[in-house]
């Protein structure tokens, strides 16, 4: 798992980036990078009250397994796996598993090996 460390710190640095970004627009929420490099999970949570409603997501979750860069959640309208390639991530690297097996394989971007309807 050569590109473990690579990775981390690619995600470690994407998560606080992303965090200060959405604060600034986020209406008064606290936005938290919270990043694990001994289980390789790395998040972008938001939270607070709105009126009387209180307000929690996770924005983004990313893990490394098995050497890949999956990502878990994206609930934005940017592209979040091609940030990651322009950070240096290969595609091949990078498995979108917030979509189906089938709409994986067929997205361009890495598949679990294990799993895919391709392998």
């Amino acid at each position: 798992m050569k590109n473990v460390k690579k990775y981390s710190e690619i995600l470690s640095t994407l998560v606080r980036e992303e965090a200060v970004k959405y604060k600034d627009d986020s209406e008064g929420f606290s936005t938290v990078p919270i990043t694990d490099t001994k289980h390789h999970q790395y998040l972008v949570v938001i939270h607070g009250f709105r009126d009387f409603s209180r307000f929690y997501a996770i924005q983004y979750h990313f893990e490394i397994i098995d050497g890949k860069v999956w990502i878990q959640r994206d609930i934005t309208d940017i592209a979040i796996h091609e940030e990651l390639v322009k950070k240096g991530i290969p595609k091949e690297d990078i498995v979108l598993g917030y979509k189906a097996e089938y709409a994986r394989y067929l997205s361009g971007y890495g598949v679990d090996n294990e799993k895919s309807i391709a392998a």
